[in-house]
């Protein structure tokens, strides 16, 4: 009786630990999907800057030898429209953001490869060492969590798609087999792979 007290505890464990591991998932993913995206918004910005630099200087060297009023306009409103984005540029600094994100995914993963170690070595754990582990790796997510920087929902619509995921914050077995390596999976029915192995021997 004592050994299956012991092993419905382990089994609770487990299955918070697989559940800490797909939230951890998601968040790792949906950074990368904001780096992603921040790192589009400096491309953009670089190109409007050469751009209108480029239709600035144009316009400039046109309003020289023409009289026609319509292409001074032109060319002033367009070095406005260039010192403004200048400006906007100043205080939001997209590369910068899009390396904060990386930073912060880049931790997640090495947090996420942590996760997995443990799930492979719960089999051969007494329940003092997986809860002392669990605890550490807990603490370690929530300080990266703590000093990263927020994201939207396109991200995470964006990290569910690429997860195949539909419910956010819910992980069925089946739903984690999908994100687990294969060696960790409850589920024989995800793993079309196995399967089709098993109907060739």
């Amino acid at each position: 009786m004592e050994t299956d007290s012991l092993n419905k505890q382990k089994g609770k464990l487990e299955n918070q630990i697989r559940d800490a591991y797909g939230k951890l998932t998601y968040t790792e993913t949906t950074h990368y999907k904001a780096y992603d995206r921040f790192n589009r918004y400096d491309a953009w910005a670089k190109w409007g800057q050469i751009i209108l630099s480029g239709m600035s200087v144009t316009g400039a060297v046109a309003a020289l030898v023409s009289d026609e009023t319509c292409v001074k306009t032109i060319t002033v409103v367009i070095s406005v429209i260039l010192f403004v984005l200048n400006a906007f540029l100043k205080n939001f600094r997209p590369l910068e953001i899009a390396g904060k994100h990386k930073k912060s995914a880049d931790q997640l993963w090495s947090l996420r490869e942590k996760y997995v170690s443990l799930l492979t070595d719960i089999p051969m754990m007494d329940i003092v060492g997986i809860v002392k582990k669990r605890d550490e790796l807990q603490n370690a997510t929530a300080a990266v969590y703590a000093d990263s920087l927020g994201t939207d929902s396109a991200d995470y619509s964006k990290a569910q798609k690429a997860l195949k995921e539909g419910e956010e914050q819910f992980f069925s077995d089946m739903e984690l087999d999908k994100m687990l390596p294969r060696h960790l999976r409850k589920s024989d029915e995800v793993d079309g792979y196995s399967n089709h192995r098993k109907s060739i021997k």
